[in-house]
């Protein structure tokens, strides 16, 4: 539109001219890529809240609390609605590992344990913070649940209609002229592949060769492009195009690996036509969508760590390696208790 049509609408419905980005429900309205400028109320949010805080009077548990309860739910918010840049996610674990360590924001340089340790479940010596590029990619993965859930939204609603038109979520390109969003989530899908099963029942919105519906898993991905040409089924056919009924109608086998898939369904997988087409998040013991159990299925695990303080001795399930850490902070800073026990307890489960 022109500047002039503008102003006539503007003047017509008594709007005000505004550019993007504007804040809607405090994060930015944005059209294009997520700028580090248009990240700036984040940054700023978590230092005002660590400015506020009386920092000299807080103990080392204080400040981890408060990271954990208080400045991580403000980063989660942002992290289930966008793809957070890795600057940004460097920033805030910086102000975050300062904090924890120092009381203020500052360098992190000193820091007793380094924050890929902390960011670890406490049962695995760390202080049971969440790392945030790991915890973004959890949150971000919900977007793809939610397409093959098709959950009604009209975001879902116009990714099936202009980007996906009718084809497998699997298949498609990375197109150069798409948004930077679309972009960066089909680049998640090496991570949501394994994750992704489906039930089957009528057949009618699982694809035959891309979706996991088979014993095997993607048919595409365990014969090849060849089991496509051998069957002489489109590439982007559904599950039902092989189903009658409730019984499968596969074309005769012509090579080897048809007759293989064929085999592997005989008296273990039936089509359902009184049944919708279900589909399982498999990081999930609900078989539904967790941002949780996803962010503890994508997390490097490490060795589970005993907590045992002494023979027969067990102060809350404190891993050794945290107890330790924890210990050589309050007798550095000359803080520490007489009688440890009490102080530690807060660590425990």
């Amino acid at each position: 539109m022109q500047p002039n049509e503008i102003r006539e609408l503007a003047d017509l419905y008594g709007f005000k001219v505004g550019t993007l980005p504007v804040r809607y429900l405090g994060v930015p309205l944005i059209t294009g890529r997520l700028t580090n400028a248009a990240l700036k109320p984040l940054i700023t949010k978590i230092t005002e809240k660590i400015s506020s805080w009386t920092s000299r009077y807080l103990s080392f548990a204080g400040r981890l609390q408060l990271i954990s309860s208080v400045l991580q739910s403000i980063t989660n918010f942002w992290c289930s609605i966008f793809i957070l840049p890795k600057r940004v996610i460097k920033s805030v674990e910086g102000i975050c590992n300062a904090f924890l360590w120092k009381g203020r924001v500052a360098d992190a340089r000193g820091a007793k344990v380094s924050w890929a340790t902390v960011c670890q479940p406490k049962m695995e010596g760390g202080l049971g913070l969440k790392p945030l590029h790991i915890w973004n990619m959890a949150c971000i993965l919900r977007f793809i649940w939610l397409l093959f859930t098709k959950a009604g939204s009209i975001w879902v609603a116009r990714v099936q209609t202009y980007l996906l038109k009718e084809k497998s979520f699997w298949s498609v390109g990375i197109p150069a002229d798409t948004t930077w969003s679309w972009r960066k989530i089909l680049k998640l899908r090496t991570y949501a592949r394994p994750l992704v099963k489906h039930m089957v029942g009528k057949g009618d919105t699982i694809f035959l060769w891309y979706d996991s519906w088979h014993p095997k898993g993607p048919l595409i991905e365990a014969y090849g492009q060849k089991i496509v040409r051998d069957a002489a089924i489109p590439s982007q056919a559904k599950l039902s195009h092989v189903i009658q009924g409730d019984y499968w109608k596969w074309p005769p086998a012509r090579s080897p690996e048809l007759l293989q898939i064929q085999i592997a369904l005989c008296g273990m997988l039936y089509p359902n036509q009184a049944m919708e087409d279900q589909v399982v998040w498999l990081a999930s013991p609900s078989g539904s969508f967790r941002t949780g159990a996803t962010w503890n299925f994508l997390r490097q695990k490490r060795s589970k760590i005993d907590s045992l303080l002494g023979p027969g001795r067990r102060i809350g399930l404190l891993p050794l390696m945290t107890l330790m850490c924890y210990v050589g902070m309050q007798v550095k800073l000359g803080t520490i208790s007489s009688s440890p026990v009490p102080t530690l307890l807060i660590f425990g489960k």
